[in-house]
C-alpha cells in the first residue's frame, strides 16, 4: 500500500477560489483528496476509540455538489467513530436535528466529535472539533465537567498543548489553550448554541496551522508530525466522545429500548393481532408480553402461546 510521501505547491492551489466551483478541477482534488487519505491510513492504526476500536478514516468530497454548496474550498479527513456506533447513536441523534439541517449540512462528522486534517489554499490544519449537532458528546461532555477532577484533568491536557493550537468557543475569537478556564469550558458546553445564521460552528474546536510556505510539508517525516499533534488531542478527544464507559445522558438505555422495539417490530402488550405463519396461522388473539428479543406471548381463545415476532401482523 501507498504511503505518504509529502504534499507539493499544486496540491494547495487545488482550491484557490477561482476553482471552487469548477469540475474542471476534479481530477487536481482528487490527487490532493488521495494524498490526505494517504495520510490519513498511515495514522489511523494509532487512533483507538475510547472503547479501544479503530476510529474511523472518513473524507469530503472533491467535486462541487449540493451537499457543499456546489463549491469545494477545502479537502478534508476525518477520524470519528466506527460505523456500527454511529448506527446505534442515530436515532438519538435524528431526534435532535430538523429535516432542513441534515439537508443543509449532511455530512456525518457534524455529528459526532471527530479529529481531522483540512487541506486549504494557504495551509494545512490539523484539529479537534465538537459540532453542535453531535448532541450525544456535547451533552454527555457537559456532565463530565460537572466532575471537578475530570474537569481538572481535561483542562491539565488542554493547558499542555503545544501553543501553536488555537482554541475557539462556539466560533468565537480563538485563544491560546492555556489561558483556558474552568469557568469558560462548563460554560460553553453548559450553554446553547448561538442562533445559526449560516454553516454551523463547533461548540469547542482545537486547530494547529501549518503554511503551505512551510518545508515539513514537502517531506515523508511531516507524517510525524502530525503524529504527534494528534497524539496530543486524542486525550481530548477521549474525553469528548460519549463511549459506553462514559454513558452520563443514558444512551445505553435509548440503545437497548430501540433495539427492542426494533424486534417487536412495533408490536406491543394489548395489541389485537393476527397469526400469520406456523401452526396458528389465521388466528388472532392478543398480545400480552413482549421480550427484548421480539418474542411474543399471546392469548389465542382460551390458549397462551409464544410466538415470534415476524410470525403475527396488526389486526386491521
Amino acid at each position: 500500500m501507498t504511503t505518504f510521501r509529502g504534499f507539493q505547491q499544486h496540491d494547495f492551489d487545488a482550491y484557490a477560489p477561482q476553482k471552487w466551483r469548477s469540475n474542471v478541477y476534479n481530477l487536481e482534488r482528487m490527487q490532493a483528496k488521495d494524498k490526505l487519505l494517504c495520510l490519513g491510513r498511515d495514522l489511523s492504526p494509532l487512533l483507538p476509540t475510547p472503547d479501544a476500536e479503530p476510529l474511523s478514516l472518513e473524507a469530503s468530497m472533491e467535486h462541487p455538489a449540493v451537499w457543499n454548496g456546489n463549491q469545494v474550498s477545502e479537502q478534508s479527513i476525518y477520524f470519528i467513530r466506527p460505523e456500527a456506533e454511529r448506527q446505534e447513536l442515530r436515532g438519538r441523534l435524528a431526534k435532535s436535528q430538523s429535516i432542513s439541517s441534515l439537508l443543509a449540512e449532511p455530512a456525518p462528522y457534524r455529528d459526532h466529535v471527530h479529529l481531522c486534517i483540512v487541506l486549504r489554499q494557504d495551509d494545512l490544519a490539523v484539529g479537534l472539533s465538537l459540532h453542535r449537532e453531535a448532541l450525544v458528546d456535547w451533552q454527555n461532555s457537559a456532565k463530565r465537567t460537572g466532575d471537578a477532577w475530570q474537569l481538572q484533568s481535561f483542562l491539565d491536557r488542554v493547558h499542555r498543548l503545544d501553543e501553536a493550537f488555537l482554541l475557539s468557543l462556539h466560533g468565537g475569537e480563538p485563544i491560546a489553550p492555556k489561558t483556558l478556564t474552568a469557568e469558560s469550558l462548563k460554560g460553553a458546553l453548559a450553554a446553547e448554541a448561538p442562533s445559526r445564521t449560516g454553516p454551523s460552528k463547533p461548540v469547542l474546536q482545537l486547530v494547529r496551522r501549518y503554511p503551505r510556505s512551510d518545508p515539513s510539508l514537502m517531506e515523508p517525516s511531516f507524517l510525524e508530525r502530525i503524529r504527534e499533534d494528534l497524539a496530543a488531542l486524542l486525550p481530548l478527544y477521549a474525553f469528548l466522545a460519549w463511549s459506553r464507559q462514559h454513558d452520563l445522558v443514558s444512551v445505553k438505555e435509548t440503545i437497548k429500548e430501540e433495539k427492542k422495539a426494533k424486534m417487536a417490530r412495533g408490536l406491543s402488550r394489548d395489541d389485537e393481532i393476527r397469526v400469520t405463519r406456523g401452526l396458528f396461522s389465521g388466528k388472532t388473539g392478543t398480545i400480552l408480553e413482549v421480550d427484548d428479543r421480539g418474542g411474543l406471548k399471546v392469548r389465542l381463545g382460551a390458549m397462551v402461546v409464544k410466538l415470534e415476532a415476524a410470525d403475527v401482523a396488526h389486526l386491521g
